[in-house]
């Protein structure tokens, strides 16, 4: 906690750690009351893409994204997740 803290004090943000972004989206999807498929919340595969930056890149990841979750018709859960557009630059949004 005292990491957070202090990088949160130094600029205003945090970067969670791929561990703790996957964490949070499994407990997220959990908790969502109106998704019936929530009970398999424990095997989301959880892709930490923030660090793709261009656009060509962010439709590659969702292309595969659909590969990946479809599974030739056996629907598995998974979610990814893109670096929010951050203020003064340029970023997906």
């Amino acid at each position: 906690m005292a990491e957070v803290y202090q990088e949160y004090r130094r600029s205003q943000t945090y970067w969670q750690t791929p561990a703790e972004l996957a964490y949070g989206a499994k407990v997220a999807w959990r908790n969502s009351t109106n998704c019936i498929s929530r009970i398999f919340w424990q095997f989301l595969n959880v892709r930490d893409l923030r660090h793709l930056t261009t656009a060509e890149e962010v439709f590659a990841a969702l292309v595969e994204y659909i590969e990946l979750a479809t599974n030739n018709g056996n629907i598995r859960p998974h979610i990814s997740i893109f670096a929010p557009q951050q203020l003064g630059k340029k970023g997906m949004r």
